[in-house]
């Protein structure tokens, strides 16, 4: 009675159980020759497929490492260079201010040698001035003290007179 009563039920719903028997054989039949033929395709395909972007990854991460440790190699690179710029930099400035102090240094010893050469000529010039001036002073005694007396005098007589006047009244 329950079989009557269920194909009675399902006549009302316009169900065929020979057509959904057919219906559902044809549904196993297609699913099992799709998923030995097409679907074992379309999952290798996609274990495939996700297999590439899983290497795709890997190799996206190691590249990213390599450039991170490319640029940490470049950075000190580039403070080496840096570095060793500032040390040729200071080394120049030095140089230059040891030259400069050295062109200073010169400058003022051959000031100094040029102030102490003419401070040797004034000294000759004026012994020689001197020299020359008691010289003279010499002849015109001479030749006053010659014009006093009304007689005629060498110089050879005089001088060592004059002289020890002149050494008086320095």
């Amino acid at each position: 009675m329950t079989s009557w009563l269920a194909a009675g039920i399902l006549d009302d719903l316009g169900i065929n159980l020979k057509v959904w028997g057919a219906q559902v054989l044809v549904f196993i039949v297609t699913f099992v020759v799709l998923s030995r033929v097409l679907f074992g395709r379309v999952v290798s395909h996609l274990v495939r497929r996700e297999k590439d972007i899983q290497d795709r990854e890997e190799n996206l991460r190691k590249e990213r490492e390599e450039v991170e440790k490319l640029a940490k190699e470049y950075e000190k690179h580039i403070a080496k260079v840096e570095k060793e710029a500032y040390k040729r930099m200071q080394a120049l400035l030095r140089e230059g201010l040891d030259a400069g102090h050295e062109m200073v240094a010169k400058a003022q010893q051959e000031a100094h040698d040029q102030l102490e050469k003419a401070r040797d000529t004034i000294q000759t010039e004026r012994a020689n001035a001197s020299e020359e001036l008691q010289n003279r002073v010499v002849e015109l005694t001479t030749e006053a003290c010659g014009r006093i007396l009304n007689i005629p005098l060498e110089a050879a007589q005089v001088e060592p007179a004059v002289q020890n006047a002149i050494r008086e009244e320095k």
